[in-house]
């Protein structure tokens, strides 16, 4: 089945607070290249062909106003008008959860979720490409998931009561976003384990959690998640190559 035979939807989680930025404001909001983070992650899902049917951002409470004042500069009416803004919970998992709930309402009336994927995408991973969102739905939609992932490139050591011991680095991949699902799927997970007080860091791990297997997608090493001003630093030299090439 082609993937405009899919109805396609996205989670941005965007909850953070940013403490690392050193920032008034959280992070997602740090300008990069003149405009705000979580413009250029929604930007790129914007673009997508074929259309994303549900782009859900999930944005912690006390910053929902903020970004409602903020957006119109940088995004037109109608890119706005797809954008639906949902409060976050007190955690990752809930924040997740409660966008998961608005796509279920709106692409799975009857509870069918039959032929539905759905990417979940951090909002300060600004320099997401389509390229990368197509690989992981495509993943979702043949094997019932897609999650990006890079080969680990640093030495690594296990810590151990004896002192540490070296691990094959071989064997081992850093997880990005997007992670992308069934719909189905991941939505079974969630229901089981969204208030699990072990607590998630991701989304695949609640989904391996769950009894199900999680398929990885070659990520890039250009996918960054900005956490601090360093971060913020490489990615404009990043944007800066990809506007000369």
């Amino acid at each position: 089945m082609q993937l405009n035979q899919h109805t396609l939807s996205a989670i941005v989680v965007a909850g953070g607070t940013g403490s690392r930025m050193q920032q008034a404001l959280p992070k997602q909001f740090a300008l990069l290249a003149g405009e705000p983070i979580l413009v250029h992650t929604l930007r790129t899902l914007l673009s997508f062909k074929p259309a994303i049917q549900t782009l859900v951002l999930v944005m912690h409470p006390d910053y929902l106003d903020h970004w409602r004042a903020l957006a119109p500069q940088y995004l037109s009416a109608g890119d706005m008008a797809r954008i639906h803004l949902v409060a976050g919970g007190e955690t990752r998992t809930q924040s997740v959860w409660h966008g998961l709930e608005l796509v279920t309402q709106r692409h799975s009336p009857g509870g069918k979720t039959e032929h539905s994927l759905v990417a979940i995408q951090d909002g300060v991973r600004p320099l997401l490409t389509t390229h990368l969102l197509r690989a992981c739905y495509d993943s979702a939609a043949k094997r019932g998931s897609g999650v990006a992932a890079v080969p680990v490139k640093s030495s690594l050591r296990r810590v151990t009561p004896q002192g540490s011991s070296a691990v094959d680095r071989s064997e081992y991949f850093a997880v990005q976003t997007p992670q992308t699902f069934r719909l189905a799927q991941v939505l079974d997970a969630y229901r089981k384990l969204h208030d699990d007080p072990a607590g998630y860091t991701d989304d695949a791990s609640l989904v391996e959690a769950a009894g199900f297997a999680v398929h990885l997608c070659p990520g890039s090493y250009e996918n960054l998640k900005i956490t601090s001003p360093a971060d913020l630093e490489v990615a404009e030299q990043i944007l800066r190559k990809r506007a000369e090439d």
